[in-house]
């Protein structure tokens, strides 16, 4: 889903580099979700190191772990907030979906304004 929801803006070829510049429609959320998620878990000692396997060459929450993860992320999702786009109570659930729908519009011509957070 990450992969779907990111634009390319622009792409310039120079030679032999490429710089393309992306702007993904996730990004601005990266703070109020992912970031503060994370700084939570550990803060609090919701997550240890006893959450945690190693297999396959890489490090994976275990599955106490993810239920710690899951059930926090979907409270964050939900808690209520004023958006800044509308002044009304929001949730970042309903602030990512109406980001979702204003992309689209801006595929047909509309204005586009990103997710802001306060």
């Amino acid at each position: 889903m990450t992969k779907f929801l990111r634009l390319t803006r622009y792409s310039c070829h120079q030679g032999s580099r490429r710089r393309t510049r992306r702007a993904g429609l996730m990004e601005p959320f990266r703070p109020a979700i992912a970031d503060a998620l994370t700084l939570r878990l550990f803060a609090h000692r919701m997550l240890s190191k006893e959450h945690f396997i190693a297999r396959d060459g890489g490090i994976f929450l275990n599955p106490e772990g993810r239920r710690i993860l899951l059930h926090d992320f979907e409270k964050r999702l939900r808690r209520p907030f004023t958006s800044l786009r509308t002044g009304l109570r929001s949730s970042l659930r309903a602030e990512i979906d109406a980001t979702i729908l204003a992309f689209k519009a801006a595929l047909d011509g509309e204005p586009f304004a990103p997710f802001r957070l306060q």
